[in-house]
C-alpha cells in the first residue's frame, strides 16, 4: 500500500492527499519492521539523496532528525547513504508534484495480518524555482529568515519526518485544527500566505500533540 502526504500552501486549490490518522493509538498498529519479525523498529536511517546537499542543507536535515529522536520514541538517525531517502534537488515522486506541494513524502506499507509494516519511505523537495505560490526559496540558516516568502527547510523536513510514521496532516482543508501561532503543531500541513517563514519556522519544534502522536505508534 502507498501513502502520499505533503506540506502545501493554504488557500490554493489543491487535491487532498490520502493519509492515515495517528492522534490515537492505531488499530491495527503500524510501525517500521526492518527485521521482518513482527517487532517494532524505532531506529530508522534517513539518508540524503540526489544533488545539491550543501553543508547547511545537511545540517538542517540532521537537526530535523534530531528533533524527533530527542523527543519521541520514534528514533530516526542520519545515515550518509542508505535505502530511505530525502531529495532536495527537485527530484519528483512518481506522478510528479501537485500544484501546492512544497515537500512530498511517499511511504510504502503492507498489512501483515495483525499490523501494518512500514517498509520504505522517500521525501521529495521542490526546487526553489518550482515552489508554489509566492514562495521564493528554501531557507537553510540556523536562525529565523525573517523574509515572508522564505520556507524554512528544517521546519518542513521535521514535518515530513512525521509522515515516516504515518502521522497525518493537520489544517483547515483537512477539517482539523492546525493551532496556528507560536505553538503551531509540526504536523500542520498547510502554510499561510503571507508568513511562510513564520509557519515553517514553527514547525521546527514538536508540540505535545506531535510527541504524543509519534509515541502512540511506538
Amino acid at each position: 500500500m502507498l501513502l502520499v502526504a505533503c506540506v502545501g500552501v493554504l488557500g490554493l486549490t489543491c487535491p487532498q492527499p490520502t493519509y492515515a490518522t495517528a492522534n490515537s493509538i492505531p488499530n491495527p498498529k503500524w510501525f517500521w519492521d526492518l527485521g521482518n519479525n513482527g517487532t517494532p523498529d524505532a531506529d530508522v536511517p534517513v539518508s540524503p539523496a540526489g544533488a545539491g546537499w550543501s553543508s547547511l542543507a545537511l545540517s538542517r536535515l540532521q537537526d530535523a532528525i534530531g528533533e524527533w529522536s530527542s523527543n519521541t520514541s520514534f528514533q530516526p538517525y542520519y545515515a550518509s547513504s542508505g535505502y530511505y531517502h530525502v531529495y532536495r534537488d527537485g527530484t519528483a515522486p512518481d506522478g510528479g508534484f501537485g500544484p501546492c506541494d512544497v515537500m512530498v513524502t511517499v511511504t510504502w506499507y503492507d498489512f501483515r495480518g495483525t499490523y501494518y509494516d512500514i517498509h520504505r519511505t522517500h521525501t521529495y523537495a521542490q526546487s526553489d524555482a518550482d515552489l508554489p505560490g509566492t514562495m521564493a526559496r528554501f531557507w537553510y540558516g540556523t536562525s529565523h529568515s525573517g523574509l515572508s516568502t522564505d520556507v524554512d527547510s528544517q521546519g518542513v523536513l521535521t514535518h515530513e519526518l512525521g509522515h515516516w510514521v504515518l502521522l497525518n496532516d493537520l489544517g483547515p482543508s483537512y477539517g482539523t485544527d492546525c493551532n496556528y501561532g507560536t505553538g503551531m503543531y509540526t504536523m500542520c500541513g498547510e502554510l499561510r500566505d503571507p508568513g511562510f517563514d513564520d509557519d515553517s519556522w514553527r514547525q521546527r519544534s514538536l508540540t505535545t500533540n506531535d510527541i504524543d502522536s509519534a509515541n502512540a505508534v511506538y
